[in-house]
């Protein structure tokens, strides 16, 4: 899902966004979308970007401003995307290796039906169950109201993660992993590896050459 690096800056730099610009993003949910957007600006090397809380919702909730018309940028941005070493996309190759490596956890944000096998997975194809010995942390548990951020949550389920574990977040499609992701760098912001599988199990749950743990039923 992630693009490259030359097609990452030729995008962005086309919606007028300069390098020294500081960008908020928001969506219609709350936060379901507008986390993945900060992790993909993130992993390019770009640090002067912010989720706004409660997003869309809570702007028209406060009765804020709108327009109807979409942004126009007059010219070019001078974006330059650089490839951070604390937020990076892997890929299933990269989760496998780190499945039995005790200084690395993987975390999924799907919802406990979708982790437990007890429900299937909603795309053709794709098997149920989780990736093996991930633990699971649905997204929505750390939001609150609308889709806002959950802090005392969100201290309490990433505090005992330490400094020197390389934490891999996964989920559907790779978008509300990236929800965690973030939650987790709220409070751990010297953290200096942060993952997410970006096609997590729409892509490992496809593909019959990886393993799978599933409880349901157990």
């Amino acid at each position: 899902m992630m693009p490259s690096v030359e097609q990452f800056t030729q995008q962005v730099r086309a919606l007028g966004i300069n390098q020294h610009d500081n960008l908020i993003v928001y969506d219609d949910f709350g936060n379901f979308c507008a986390s993945r957007v900060w992790f993909m600006f993130r992993a390019m090397g770009f640090v002067n970007i912010k989720v706004m809380d409660g997003g869309l919702p809570t702007w028209l909730k406060a009765s804020l401003p709108t327009v109807q018309t979409l942004y126009q940028p007059s010219e070019m941005g001078d974006f330059v995307a650089r490839p951070s070493d604390i937020f990076k996309f892997v890929d299933s190759t990269y989760v496998e290796q780190k499945i039995d490596d005790v200084n690395s956890i993987t975390i999924d944000a799907r919802s406990a039906d979708r982790f437990t096998g007890s429900l299937p997975d909603p795309r053709p194809n794709v098997r149920s169950g989780h990736i093996p010995l991930s633990i699971n942390i649905h997204y929505s548990s750390l939001q609150k109201g609308i889709g806002e951020a959950d802090i005392a949550q969100i201290t309490d389920v990433f505090s005992d993660i330490g400094p020197s574990k390389e934490v891999l977040f996964s989920c559907g499609s790779g978008v509300t992993a990236c929800i965690l992701a973030q939650s987790f760098f709220e409070i751990h912001p010297q953290h200096n590896a942060i993952r997410v599988y970006d096609g997590s199990w729409s892509d490992w749950g496809c593909n019959d050459a990886l393993p799978i743990e599933y409880t349901y039923g157990d």
